[in-house]
């Protein structure tokens, strides 16, 4: 879309996880933190089957679905099904994100305290496993 509007747009692409080969007309570059099976990279995927939606319900938005787009004033804005995801919502969204925006402003970065290098993907699947377990023996 980017490209097809005569824009540059952004040079990378960041991602929490890839499946397959990336798209043809691929304008920007793209990475990936726990895996990306098009390229071999990390093992993530492999160990934990239905990552992709354990990582979409912390990635879930509280508005309603998405089902167009449409200019408002000179502003391209979404067109929503419903104001609100109302699944999301009495599921606890909203107390997730409380406790992940919490976390993040309670976190120390200092390399005194934390190896700020430290490789932590094998702590994230074993969390995501964990939780998928505890999910799933419900």
């Amino acid at each position: 879309m980017l490209r097809d509007a005569g824009s540059a747009g952004p040079s990378v692409f960041y991602f929490m996880g890839l499946q397959g080969e990336p798209p043809a007309r691929m304008v920007a570059d793209r990475s990936a933190y726990l895996f990306d099976s098009g390229s071999g990279v990390g093992h993530a995927y492999a160990r934990l089957p239905g990552v992709t939606y354990l990582l979409e319900v912390f990635c879930a938005g509280t508005h309603g679905m998405v089902t167009g787009y449409e200019d408002r004033e000179g502003r391209i804005v979404p067109v929503l099904a419903q104001d609100d995801n109302r699944a999301a919502l009495d599921w606890g969204m909203a107390t997730l994100r409380a406790t992940v925006a919490h976390f993040v402003d309670s976190v120390v970065v200092d390399d005194v305290v934390a190896a700020l290098d430290a490789d932590v993907r094998p702590a994230t699947i074993a969390l995501l496993q964990a939780l998928a377990l505890a999910r799933a023996s419900r």
